[in-house]
Formats: C-alpha cells, sequence, structure tokens
C-alpha cells in the first residue's frame, strides 16, 4: 500500500479526496468493503474494484488537470 499512497497521495491534485485502510490480516475480500465503509476503491494485486461513478470522476479530475 504504500507505494499507492505515494504516486496518489491524498488526491486533492487530482481534485478528490483519498483515505487509506488496510486489513489488519489478509481475510476475505468482504471484510475489505466493510473496512472502506461506503465509499470504496478496493485495490487487489491485479484488480481494483470501485463504486458507481468512480470512472467519470477521474476522468473530470483529469480534464480539469488538463485545462490547468
Amino acid at each position: 500500500m504504500p507505494s499507492f499512497q505515494k504516486s496518489l497521495k491524498n488526491g486533492s491534485q487530482l481534485g478528490i479526496i483519498f483515505e487509506y485502510a488496510q486489513q489488519p490480516l489478509p481475510d476475505a475480500v468482504a471484510q475489505a468493503v466493510i473496512i472502506g465503509g461506503d465509499y470504496v476503491c478496493l485495490i487487489l494485486a491485479v484488480n481494483i474494484f470501485y463504486g458507481a461513478g468512480l470512472q467519470s470522476l477521474l476522468k473530470d479530475a483529469l480534464k480539469a488537470l488538463k485545462r490547468e
């Protein structure tokens, strides 16, 4: 997870806010969703699972960065 935090930081450079939570033990994916609460983007070793609207939010943030 440190590499994601180093790369993405808190998300403010994209106009969004990232908060990070890590499972204490490598239990089931469902536990990670519970830890994440209502707003979750779940990043596994080779997959990223996200809720509705994340793609458009990231696209809008990228467009805003390009306008600056």
